[in-house]
């Protein structure tokens, strides 16, 4: 089996000289003609027919309109518990044809474990877009499966995969610290911030003038702390 990765950023773009690629392997049922490809150009004619950076990316289609059948492109094993608090970004594209392809994004935090949902995209997207995924339940064994449903429309293409530390992670949790005189370790603190005090507020423990006070004390605000977080 390949080790875990513990190098980062993790950066993933399906280039022909690429290593971190060769764990990559594919998870579906039996008597699947359609799996992922790395490609440099794709023959669906509207579909997007180059990379977002570099000359490859991931891509899979399928002409059958009611497909049912998912195949999921699995990373190699992970070992994020060395990020503060690890994040996945990527590029990719699921035009409409009518028919709508759906992408899904799990985890799971072992080879032996069942995978968790992370994010599911199940509608247009005609031009590379990136996204971020904060990821949770950190370990040294982690692995990230993108999950297709083809089902007719232009197929669905994967680049520039990364996984690391949001750049600005540390100066918005001491900002956030020293503001509200806490020790918040990352994002799953501050949902713990808000849910207590949403908690509270439903109880009628404190009112709602002591929780706005409570929201407004985190600078920038619970929400774009969160967001900055999340998107890097």
């Amino acid at each position: 089996p390949c080790a875990s990765y513990s190098n980062f950023p993790l950066l993933v773009s399906f280039e022909e000289n690429e290593t971190n690629i060769n764990c990559w392997n594919q998870e579906c049922g039996t008597f699947i003609a359609n799996k992922w490809d790395f490609v440099d150009t794709v023959e669906t004619s509207g579909a997007i027919n180059s990379a977002h950076s570099g000359n490859r990316f991931a891509y899979i289609h399928s002409d059958w309109t009611t497909g049912t059948q998912t195949v999921k492109l699995v990373t190699n094993p992970v070992n994020i518990s060395v990020l503060s608090q690890p994040i996945l970004k990527f590029y990719h594209n699921q035009k409409n044809n009518y028919y709508q392809d759906v992408l899904k994004v799990y985890y799971k935090t072992s080879a032996s474990s069942s995978w968790t949902l992370l994010q599911t995209y199940s509608s247009d997207i005609s031009s590379w877009r990136k996204d971020s995924i904060l990821l949770p339940n950190k370990s040294k064994s982690y692995f990230i499966a993108f999950e297709s449903n083809v089902k007719g429309g232009y197929g669905i293409e994967l680049d520039d995969f990364e996984i690391n530390n949001p750049s600005i992670y540390k100066a918005i949790l001491s900002a956030a610290n020293n503001e509200l005189g806490y020790d918040f370790k990352g994002v799953s603190d501050f949902e713990k911030f808000k849910a207590g005090n949403d908690y509270l507020l439903s109880k009628g423990s404190i009112s709602q003038e002591e929780y706005q006070k409570r929201m407004d004390a985190i600078e920038p605000s619970y929400d774009d702390v969160y967001n900055i977080l999340k998107d890097g």
